[in-house]
């Protein structure tokens, strides 16, 4: 059955001296930990293995990888970004159900153990270890302190849930649910409703899924790839000692600097929903993007629209899945939302749009 699900891809990998070596612009295949398993060439192009023998796991490696990183560099838009080619042995550790990212040496490393299930045969382990160097040549040397040790596992789960989502959108939020979610160990999951406010485990893994589940929703209610270059970005600013709440500062900077605010609203609003900020929460019934075009106030009877020109325009409102719940005209000089329950709305009149979070 399993293998009814090779794929055939193509890489990019090096030709030199009428050989085929596994490693390209991103990474390389070594052997740098034990068990003493050299890399695999070939003098074809033709690099097929089924997951018991030798070659599958690297094929895999090199292709998750790569994707991945030209998906930061030429989508999200971060090209200097992980300036080096980073080296991997996927058959190392000596065989224990572990992987690492290894900063120490020149350059980084990344090792995958073989313990329970190979973890180099898990893109969701792939593409996490691998944001660990993503992170750190966006911030190297900060990684000190308890939160700031936990955002760091919950920002590689973040994208490791991410990637999962391109290949596949099923249960794309239970990470490693290959290597994981069996009789080896429970895996991860960023599929729950745990709040900051609530307080931290004490484990950085498991508060790290408080993390990841935080921009997670940001991702789904701001456009993907707006989403990943603003949190990308502001791992730039990130600093020893640092914690959560101070993580969602650094969002919403990174917000303004690259998209002038325009979707701060929304991030603050999340973070109220999960506890990571206190300030301004309780008395905002109402965040709004794009307020400079929508003319509003807020009464306590709720949202009023207000109509400046008297002319009857259009107006719909959408759920976030973009479902049309309501629509109506507005006639006079203002006109009152219905009650909303809480969530976020898109709201439209004429050809202009404004997310709304209640």
């Amino acid at each position: 059955y399993l293998n009814n699900e090779l794929k055939d891809v193509k890489l990019s990998a090096l030709f030199d001296n009428n050989t085929f070596f596994l490693e390209n612009k991103h990474l390389k295949i070594v052997n740098q930990s034990t068990p003493d398993i050299q890399p695999t060439v070939k003098t074809d192009s033709i690099f097929s293995f089924n997951r018991s023998e030798i070659g599958f796991e690297e094929v895999n490696t090199l292709y998750h990888i790569s994707r991945f990183a030209d998906y930061i560099k030429d989508y999200v838009g971060f090209k200097d970004i992980m300036n080096y080619q980073i080296a991997v042995d996927v058959y190392a550790l000596n065989g224990n159900d572990n992987s690492e990212f290894v900063s120490s040496t020149n350059p980084p490393r990344l090792n995958f153990g073989q313990g329970g299930v190979d973890d180099a045969e898990d893109a969701d382990v792939l593409i996490h270890e691998y944001s660990h160097a993503v992170s750190h040549s966006a911030a190297p040397g900060t990684l000190i302190g308890y939160e700031r040790s936990a955002m760091e596992e919950g920002f590689c789960d973040y994208w490791a849930a991410v990637y999962s989502r391109m290949l596949n959108e099923n249960s794309y939020k239970k990470l490693f649910n290959w290597d994981g979610h069996n009789e080896f160990w429970e895996g991860r999951s960023i599929d729950h409703d745990r709040k900051y406010s609530d307080g931290l485990d004490g484990n950085k893994y498991k508060d790290g899924e408080v993390f990841a589940a935080m921009l997670m929703d940001i991702r789904e209610h701001i456009k993907d790839s707006v989403a990943d270059r603003i949190i990308l970005q502001s791992v730039y600013s990130w600093y020893p000692n640092m914690n959560f709440s101070n993580a969602i500062e650094q969002i919403m900077k990174a917000d303004t600097l690259l998209y002038n605010s325009e979707n701060s609203g929304i991030i603050h609003w999340l973070a109220c929903n999960r506890g990571f900020v206190i300030e301004d929460c309780e008395n905002k019934s109402f965040t709004i993007t794009n307020k400079s075009q929508l003319d509003y106030s807020i009464t306590h009877d709720g949202l009023i629209l207000l109509n400046q020109r008297l002319v009857d325009e259009e107006i719909q409102l959408f759920n976030i899945e973009g479902k049309l719940i309501f629509t109506d005209f507005m006639t006079g000089s203002q006109f009152k939302l219905p009650a909303l329950s809480k969530g976020i709305y898109i709201l439209k009149i004429d050809e202009f749009s404004w997310k709304i979070a209640f």
